[in-house]
């Protein structure tokens, strides 16, 4: 009943659909329609998986903004629920974590269709992913991934630094989305930093989806060499590890917030 009620609430939230849909379609319009005619024929398929993984990454990012602002809100009612109830924040968590999950689900469902179509008035011709059920099996686990995280940030800020910053800490999913997501396009990311974080992984992954092939480092850039996707399949696990155990810990720590605090700044 828990998991069907925040799935309702979700739903119901304009803001997110705004964010993780509507925002995300400009983009992809944009994508389509101005920058898709210098495009060889022969690479359609990947140019649309391209978008497709960049738009994905955007839209979970953007989402995970709204989300970090609930746990804000909810966190002096769920200090006393952790306090003075038998709620746990194990159950609390990994309900609301399955809920986000099969939401962005749906997200991700709705895109692909969008993208479908869009490409269909463009070009012609019906492009779907290659991997359907993989690329559904990625929002969901992406979900998860980006949520916990933006617990963690948002918790952490809460207990620890104040609210202040409050604002802006909450933009950072976005802020990170926009920015990995442009550089897999455009430049080689070194390294080091590929695969430690859980953005371009993420990214690559969408992208084989579509495509079923390996992508390359840039994506613009067919001669910049190919990923690879066992680091990014390691990546995300380790990625979901770290965060579910910090979600968690951090949510057994959670105070009262103090509202004022950040309305004042």
């Amino acid at each position: 009943m828990f998991i069907k009620y925040i799935i309702k609430s979700l739903l119901k939230n304009k803001a997110v659909w705004f964010w993780g849909v509507m925002y995300v379609i400009i983009w992809l319009l944009m994508g389509v329609f101005l920058w898709s005619s210098t495009v060889n024929k022969e690479y359609l398929k990947e140019y649309a998986g391209i978008w497709y993984a960049i738009d994905s990454i955007f839209s979970i990012s953007f989402v995970s903004v709204s989300l970090s602002y609930g746990m804000y809100y909810s966190s002096t009612s769920l200090a006393y629920l952790f306090k003075n109830s038998s709620l746990k924040p194990s159950k609390y968590y990994f309900n609301y974590l399955i809920s986000v999950g099969l939401f962005f689900v749906i997200i991700g469902t709705v895109l692909e269709f969008i993208e479908t179509i869009l490409f269909k008035i463009k070009f012609g011709i019906i492009i779907l992913p290659s991997n359907f059920y993989l690329s559904i099996l990625l929002f969901f686990v992406s979900g998860i991934i980006f949520y916990s995280f933006s617990i963690v940030l948002v918790i952490l800020i809460n207990n620890y630094v104040g609210l202040k910053n409050i604002s802006f800490v909450s933009f950072i999913p976005m802020i990170l989305g926009m920015f990995f997501g442009y550089s897999a396009l455009y430049v080689k990311i070194p390294d080091y930093l590929l695969y430690t974080n859980f953005y371009t992984p993420t990214l690559y992954l969408y992208l084989y989806s579509y495509v079923l092939k390996t992508p390359w480092i840039i994506l613009s850039d067919p001669f910049s060499g190919n990923v690879n996707l066992d680091f990014c399949i390691l990546s995300l696990l380790i990625w979901l590890a770290i965060l579910i155990f910090m979600s968690i810990y951090l949510l057994t720590k959670i105070r009262a917030s103090d509202i004022e605090e950040a309305r004042i700044t």
